[in-house]
This record gives structure tokens, sequence and C-alpha cells, in this order.
């Protein structure tokens, strides 16, 4: 997810024996403007994401986020 976009929607599948999945990314400053992270441009640290259920993380240092427990199907968040 860059900056650019406020909103991302992420379809989820879980694996035959699975019930829940992860969702994983970066925020980051898309600084050549391609919508994708590319090695060097710097992810963004304290960046508060909201699902769409109201489960709320925070990016770390390098503007990576991970949320476990998600129930797969097609899911929203936003950069709050």
């Amino acid at each position: 997810v860059g900056v650019a976009s406020d909103v991302a929607v992420v379809s989820l599948e879980g694996g035959p024996f699975a019930n829940r999945s992860v969702i994983l990314g970066r925020v980051f400053v898309d600084e050549n403007a391609d919508g994708a992270f590319t090695p060097g441009e710097r992810g963004l640290a304290g960046v508060r994401l909201v699902l769409d259920d109201g489960v709320t993380v925070l990016t770390d240092r390098d503007g990576l986020y991970h949320i476990e427990g998600v129930t797969p199907g097609v899911r929203a968040f936003r950069l709050d």
C-alpha cells in the first residue's frame, strides 16, 4: 500500500486446514509514483491502519505491519 491511496481492498484465502488468515504489508513513500514498493523507498513508521472490523495496527520503523487471525474473504482497511 503506498501513501497515494488511503484505502486498500484485500482478498484473503485460507488454506485447507485454516479458518484464519494474516494480512502483511508496508506503508511507504512511493517516490517514483509507480504504485509499488521499490527498494530504497522509505517506509513510514507509526501509521495506524484500521481494518473494516475495527482492528487496528501501527506500522513499525520500516513501515511494515501484520494483522493475524483475520477471517478469510474480501476485506478493506484504511490508513488513519
